[in-house]
């Protein structure tokens, strides 16, 4: 494709660039929200949640790169403005109340299942950054587990 015809689509590099990820967070959401519809326990939806996550990110580790390409951190579209963003927010804040209300899930006073939910995404995207941007898909597995040791180990109810 000549790079006139590139521009006939996208504006800029930046703009293709959140076009890429919001792609990617656009299947990201689907698994999401079919990993925790699940009627397991808490850990095992929250488990199958990740796994769901890093297997769209093996899948498209290519298109994960390619979005990240002179990424602009600060741009407001690379950030939660995205309807994809909001949804794996939801699915995940929702699998966090619902493990909560079973008393499945610890809170804190000042952590609610929505900033818990941001939290737990950030942990995700940068392990996933690490893994496929960074990385060289090196250390994918120990990232992975990870991940599902923190969270699991953080969020699990305790047994006094």
């Amino acid at each position: 494709m000549a790079q006139g015809t590139f521009y006939l689509y996208f504006p800029s590099k930046k703009d293709a660039a959140v076009s890429l990820r919001n792609g990617l967070m656009e299947t990201m959401a689907q698994a999401v929200a079919t990993a925790v519809e699940s009627r397991t326990s808490f850990e095992g939806r929250l488990d199958s949640m990740i796994a769901a996550c890093f297997k769209v990110a093996r899948k498209n580790a290519d298109v994960l790169r390619l979005s990240f390409i002179g990424d602009d951190e600060t741009h407001p579209q690379m950030h939660s403005e995205s309807p994809e963003h909001t949804s794996v927010l939801r699915a995940i804040t929702d699998l966090f109340t619902d493990a909560v209300d079973a008393g499945e899930m610890e809170v804190m006073d000042a952590m609610d299942p929505e900033m818990a939910a941001r939290l737990a995404i950030g942990l995700l995207q940068h392990a996933m950054l690490e893994a496929f941007v960074f990385g060289h898909g090196e250390d994918v597995d120990r990232l992975e587990q990870g991940v599902s040791a923190l969270l699991v180990n953080a969020l699990r109810r305790r047994t006094r």
